[in-house]
């Protein structure tokens, strides 16, 4: 039995890059929750088969963040299918794995127009239906976009979370009915840059040996766990940020 079974009993998520990764195991921990759940993401066959995972309903809905109109347009779907909004997870993210020196307006494109516009699109659509329910929104940013834990290869990465970050504070002081979460995950087991080549192989490496990824790395499910707590949470309780990530072995 799972320990938060019920937990999230009839509650409406919407979660966006739920085709695999981190954000196929939020959608796969919420909905075994209780919580009635949309998948989005480009992949629709990825996000049916994330679907067959779900105890519970789960509908799938193909969105590209980067298309216009597309973040109102799954938002009413969303809606629509679930009958209102509870909690919205913004789970996409990518990035071209890069120097600044090399990049092009085209890699700067792509991470910004998924990783911040996107959000901002898709979260800002969410406003109205999060305030009607004094729902939730939660953003996934990284541990490599702290300040103390720089990664050479993802400064575009890097520079997108910053600026998503900044733009919840801006949706808290907006919406002040609505709990905004960045929940800045650690490293963790994924197919995220896996659709870049062999673009970070050329980090990947340096990364190995500085400790920044290796044995102990999270699952997607820890993320998911992670999320259905805080969802579960009193709403006279705020959390601005959560981070999760491996816990450091003890000597």
């Amino acid at each position: 039995m799972n320990q938060n079974e019920g937990t999230l009993q009839g509650k409406r998520a919407l979660v966006v890059g739920a085709s695999s990764g981190i954000g196929q195991g939020i959608g796969r921990e919420l909905s075994a929750a209780g919580a009635h759940v949309v998948l989005a993401a480009r992949r629709l066959d990825r996000l049916e088969q994330a679907a067959a995972e779900c105890v519970g309903p789960a509908f799938c809905v193909r969105c590209d963040v980067t298309e216009p109109g597309a973040a109102s347009s799954l938002v009413a779907q969303a809606v629509d299918l679930l009958g209102g909004l509870d909690a919205v997870v913004y789970a996409s993210g990518t990035t071209a794995f890069s120097t600044i020196e090399k990049a092009t307006a085209a890699d700067w494109a792509l991470t910004l127009d998924t990783n911040v516009i996107g959000a901002a699109l898709v979260l800002g659509a969410a406003v109205p239906h999060l305030r009607a329910s004094e729902g939730h929104g939660v953003y996934l940013s990284s541990v490599s976009a702290r300040f103390w834990s720089p990664w050479r290869g993802l400064g575009l990465y890097v520079a997108s979370k910053r600026a998503a970050e900044s733009v919840l504070e801006s949706l808290r002081l907006e919406a002040p009915e609505i709990a905004f979460t960045t929940l800045v995950v650690g490293p963790t087991v994924s197919e995220f840059g896996l659709d870049q080549g062999d673009s970070m192989g050329d980090f990947a490496s340096e990364w190995f040996e500085l400790g920044q990824v290796g044995p102990g790395m999270l699952e997607p499910s820890d993320h998911g766990e992670a999320v259905v707590n805080l969802l579960a949470m009193d709403r006279r309780v705020l959390v601005s940020e959560m981070v999760v990530e491996p816990r450091r072995t003890l000597s």
